[in-house]
């Protein structure tokens, strides 16, 4: 399993750039998408390159934060002990 990638926004110029790099990308995997005005359709629909790729069959979400950190979380990625581990970055993992 790769890094587990969510993108809010899917359905704008930056969301579809980053959907499109994440898929692209050899160790990410590409686990939640939200968009507003795209709520409810696949992936697939939305941007046909996808149709036959596991990522096109992944709905988009309605964004909801706590959702959000519940589909891309799997595990902390700062030790304890760091000075990053009080970000707000790591937090949120």
């Amino acid at each position: 399993m790769g890094v587990r990638v969510g993108i809010v926004g899917v359905s704008g110029y930056g969301g579809s750039e980053l959907l499109r790099l994440s898929v692209g990308h050899p160790a990410f995997e590409v686990v939640y998408a939200s968009g507003e005005s795209t709520a409810g359709q696949r992936l697939s629909r939305q941007f046909p390159a996808l149709s036959g790729h596991p990522t096109g069959d992944l709905v988009i979400q309605p964004f909801v934060p706590m959702r959000f950190r519940a589909w891309t979380s799997s595990s902390p990625r700062c030790p304890p002990e760091s000075r990053a581990s009080r970000s707000r970055v790591c937090r949120a993992r």
